[in-house]
């Protein structure tokens, strides 16, 4: 696996709690190319390694933006990315790798995304709008303020996009059984959000024909010395 030290260019705060993060060649090259849904695993000084979905166009080979929400409860690699990550920094990273990838044959692409989740969706989109491929967005958030992205969102997808606005309680969001309980001819469907979403919507497709669910799960929890372990 490739190791790259990117240069922090930008950073925005989309939401409340999600920052965007824009990183550069330090010395100005273009950076390895990555395919949609693919991720960066961070190497922090704080000795954690957390890693972060690729959200821009995969045609870009200047750089790389991701988006990172911060977790009070979690164990750290958010707030340090939130508190201690400033313009100009460098960071140590690995890959690009991805688990997630688009499926070609696929007819009609179902991408169902839950707030920071987000970002590996957004870089299909734009594939995809590249391409022309038949393709609708689920997008579930508490509010149009807390939605990362948003106007870039309503860009790429146009009339093939849905928000769902839950206001904080899931029971008043999304109905994934009307929405994605039966499955189309030929669609494949995209899932990239809280553990809860991507359960509930397993559950939802468990009759979805076989490896025609995708979905993104990261549970790179260890620090740089378990990992050498």
């Amino acid at each position: 696996m490739q190791q790259l030290t990117l240069k922090v260019n930008k950073l925005q705060q989309l939401t409340s709690g999600i920052k965007s993060f824009e990183f550069v060649s330090p010395i100005g090259d273009d950076l390895p190319v990555f395919t949609a849904g693919a991720h960066l695993d961070f190497h922090l000084d704080n000795g954690l390694i957390r890693s972060y979905s690729l959200a821009n166009n995969p045609e870009e080979s200047n750089r790389y933006v991701t988006a990172v929400l911060r977790e009070e409860m979690g164990g750290g690699g958010s707030k340090y990315m939130h508190d201690n990550v400033s313009v100009g920094d460098e960071l140590q990273v690995t890959g690009p790798s991805n688990n997630f990838e688009l499926v070609d044959i696929s007819s009609t692409h179902i991408l169902l995304g839950g707030g920071i989740g987000i970002t590996p969706l957004l870089a299909m989109g734009h594939k995809l709008k590249a391409e022309n491929r038949p393709c609708h967005l689920h997008y579930c958030t508490k509010s149009r303020e807390e939605t990362a992205f948003v106007e870039e969102v309503e860009e790429i997808f146009g009339d093939n996009l849905t928000f769902y606005h839950d206001g904080g309680d899931p029971s008043k969001g999304i109905n994934l059984k009307e929405t994605i309980g039966v499955q189309t001819k030929d669609a494949n469907l995209y899932i990239c959000g809280p553990a809860g979403l991507l359960s509930a919507a397993r559950d939802v497709t468990s009759h979805w024909t076989v490896g025609s669910v995708h979905f993104e799960l990261f549970q790179s929890t260890k620090t740089k010395e378990e990992k050498a372990a």
